[in-house]
């Protein structure tokens, strides 16, 4: 009858909640898990979702809502309590900018009305391993992450959407020590253009997630798009399924890497 298969949805829903209620205790909780399920969640008010998420994510502080409040600035609020882990999977692993005015001080984040509208917009599952945390400083209104920075890059194959399928590939030219230039294969699971111009790339402890941006004149990075570089594996190649040989793998070979281009860890201030 209609009435128990609205009870059905009903209990589905529930456990759905559930399910991912337990595992807020869980350090390895995606964000992009809990907004998928925001996503799919009826609410009276929008801010409500906001609030839901909240509860979902159990940041330091959970900040007050108003059901008159606007659901971008309780996001906006939430992005400044929640873990820094949770930023950092905004900023590695989000495949684009925010949809905001360039100069805005948190471009790099998206809106909430296109991560919960947008049915094109499909949240990363990826290894969450390896993210430098994303920290807000109150008193200078800015997030900071701590990343290895190259410089004079140059992403090709990437700029025209002309590629089928979710996965684009590419090359990356960067810089030796020796000042020869190397080109790198690297992929892009997303539709987002990346412009073949010099730009600056910021990677994550393992190397493995990238961002691509450029420097604006205040010296804070503007974040364009996210990609990978596909490594040329040198010595066995592990089982896929045993997680710490594959680390051990990604630090020989991000280790090798540092070695043979010119970057540096520093502290990356973002737009």
């Amino acid at each position: 009858t209609k009435v128990d298969s609205q009870a059905d949805a009903f209990v589905k829903r529930l456990k759905n909640v559930q399910a991912l209620a337990k595992r807020t205790t869980d350090k390895d909780l995606n964000l992009f898990d809990a907004l998928d399920i925001m996503r799919q969640r009826s609410a009276v008010n929008e801010v409500d979702r906001v609030a839901g998420l909240a509860y979902l994510l159990q940041p330091t502080f959970i900040p007050v809502y108003k059901t008159s409040q606007d659901a971008e600035n309780a996001w906006s609020q939430l992005m400044k309590s929640m873990d820094s882990v949770h930023r950092a999977q905004v900023l590695f692993l989000y495949p684009g900018p925010g949809l905001r005015d360039t100069e805005d001080e948190t471009s790099w984040i998206p809106t909430w009305k296109h991560l919960m509208r947008d049915r094109n917009v499909v949240f990363p599952h990826a290894d969450l391993s390896g993210l430098k945390p994303v920290i807000y400083i109150e008193y200078a209104n800015v997030y900071r992450t701590h990343g290895y920075l190259l410089e004079n890059c140059r992403v090709q194959g990437l700029q025209v959407r002309d590629q089928p399928g979710p996965t684009r590939r590419g090359t990356v030219s960067l810089t030796g020590l020796d000042t020869k230039t190397y080109k790198f294969s690297v992929v892009a699971d997303h539709q987002y253009s990346i412009p073949e111009e010099p730009c600056v790339m910021v990677g994550n402890a393992s190397l493995e997630n990238w961002i691509v941006g450029r420097f604006l004149a205040s010296g804070r990075l503007q974040k364009i798009a996210v990609l990978k570089i596909e490594f040329e594996l040198e010595g066995p190649v592990y089982d896929q399924s045993d997680r710490k040989l594959q680390l051990l793998q990604r630090i020989s070979q991000s280790e090798a890497f540092r070695k043979r281009y010119l970057g540096k860890w520093t502290d990356v201030d973002l737009v």
